[in-house]
């Protein structure tokens, strides 16, 4: 024992040591530190179990006389070897079918898309009266120094074709879909800059390479199967949790929720919570038990392909927001109060542009909110390309952004036309909207979007020194996202009007 804990403290040492001097990452204060040595631990820990187990498989069959064998333990980690070796050659051919395999359909473009393409993003970006193409220099490999000169008028083509159809430009496409794109460029952007006209070469630029999401190959990096053991074994414990705690399992449409009903006659309206990439709403277990103080139903949204399984059929945001309308309907409840984190602001856009009678009037908070300006390059940048640099970026690393399964999820399954909330969807809804911000956030852009919602008069509030879902484990901002709430709920009501069951009344 006491040679253990020894062996235990030194390499504790030596990580200490090559961390502080000599790894890449930064570190701005002890904080980080001890993020860093658990998540660096626990990374090294996943990368290298597939070679010591392959090592430990080659000196079996080398030096090991079968005959003799008769340790227990070495017959466990045997045996847990071979699986790890067939899991890695499972990982292989998994990642090249998902890689292959065709995209599910993507939604029809909406009746308004060309503004919203055109006009509405151009406005975003206050550079783009200078040159329209600062707004998509990003998505293009091979420039520095964001110089939009190398992007010729057959990238800027390719471009749209990614953007509006997710395909490749070029044959791929119908003389339909040909037309609209050079509409777009040529009725479009250059219809609203003519000047520009002269900026742009003619041809195609073969020295840049267009990101591609839906058409480029997945990279990942492949984690053991002890890691997804370890995550199952973790949610199975916060899932016992949950029930302990009075949640319900409910299965709509092979959609999960859990949910807690509030067993009196209330005016409050039910919360619904939508998780981020994690291990699923159990991740959140500390702030789920703040929202059961409320005295009121709660009901946890489970996204199983945001979760860190080993899941491919990727719920549409079509099907998980028709299972919420099912689902309040079984409950007999008319409207509903939205929160969400990260990915689930992306659902909670759907909701409130979907759904929008289901939250009318209603208060809706979205955290680390991944929804707005969802075409800027810098959210799959930070999220998918970068390699990690500091303590937090190592972490999301390891937790989710390098996970096959969450990038074919992220890479291959998301709209941004389905997803992105603008402030005219906001105005059209009318919701009772409040939007919390990271100050540090690691993957979105902040200045950029706070800039855009404070312009678009959306209350907003930046959480000081903050990283991207630190919330999670800080009790003081889950108060103040609570109070925020009794605040929204606490505003005048414009509309009284009698609800068949419960003479309830609409707030404002």
């Amino acid at each position: 024992m006491v040679f253990f804990i020894a062996l235990i403290s030194v390499l504790s040492l030596i990580i200490c040591v090559y961390l502080i001097f000599y790894s890449p990452y930064r570190i701005r204060n002890w904080h980080g530190l001890i993020i860093l040595f658990f998540t660096f631990t626990f990374h090294s820990i996943f990368i290298y179990t597939l070679p010591f187990c392959q090592i430990y498989l080659v000196y079996f069959l080398i030096f090991i006389d079968i005959n003799s064998f008769n340790c227990f333990y070495h017959t466990i980690i045997i045996f847990y070897c071979v699986f790890e070796s067939f899991f890695f050659l499972f990982n292989i051919e998994e990642a090249r079918f998902l890689s292959n395999r065709p995209l599910p359909e993507r939604l029809p473009l909406p009746k308004n898309y060309d503004e919203q393409f055109v006009d509405r993003i151009l406005n975003v970006y206050e550079k783009s009266q200078d040159d329209f193409r600062v707004c998509f220099v990003g998505w293009f490999n091979g420039i520095k120094n964001s110089s939009c000169d190398l992007i010729y008028e057959e990238n800027i083509l390719e471009y749209i074709a990614m953007a509006t159809y997710g395909i490749e430009y070029g044959n791929e496409m119908t003389d339909k879909q040909q037309q609209h794109i050079k509409r777009l460029l040529y009725k479009g952007y250059l219809k609203k800059y003519p000047e520009q006209r002269s900026k742009i070469k003619p041809g195609y630029n073969h020295q840049i390479q267009l990101k591609h999401p839906n058409r480029d190959p997945i990279q990942y990096t492949h984690y053991p199967l002890l890691k997804y053991l370890l995550f199952a074994f973790v949610r199975s414990i916060t899932t016992s949790i949950l029930k302990s705690m009075g949640y319900e399992y409910h299965n709509v449409d092979n959609v999960v929720f859990y949910v807690r009903k509030y067993p009196k006659k209330t005016r409050l309206r039910p919360i619904l919570f939508l998780h981020g990439l994690s291990l699923g709403a159990n991740t959140y277990i500390l702030f789920i038990r703040r929202l059961a103080s409320l005295n009121r139903t709660i009901i946890l949204l489970d996204i199983p392909h945001a979760s860190m399984r080993l899941y491919t059929e990727i719920f549409s945001m079509s099907t998980i927001i028709s299972s919420i309308e099912k689902l309040l309907i079984t409950l007999n409840e008319q409207y509903i109060i939205s929160i969400s984190h990260s990915y689930g602001t992306l659902i909670q856009s759907c909701l409130v542009k979907q759904l929008s009678h289901r939250v009318y009037n209603q208060a809706v908070i979205f955290i680390d909110p991944v929804c707005f300006l969802i075409f800027d390059s810098r959210y799959i940048n930070n999220f998918i390309y970068r390699q990690p640099r500091t303590p937090n970026q190592l972490l999301l690393h390891t937790a989710c952004a390098d996970d096959l399964y969450l990038i074919y999820a992220i890479e291959r399954n998301l709209c941004w036309y389905e997803c992105n909330l603008w402030a005219e969807d906001i105005k059209q809804s009318q919701i009772r909207i409040h939007v919390f911000l990271s100050e540090n956030d690691d993957i979105i852009p902040v200045s950029f979007v706070k800039e855009y919602l404070r312009k678009s008069n959306i209350d907003t509030t930046i959480i000081p020194q903050f990283k991207h879902g630190q919330f999670i484990i800080t009790p003081k901002i889950q108060d103040d996202i609570l109070n925020m709430l009794h605040k929204l709920e606490e505003k005048p009501m414009i509309n009284d009007y009698n609800d068949d069951d419960n003479d309830e009344l609409a707030y404002f």
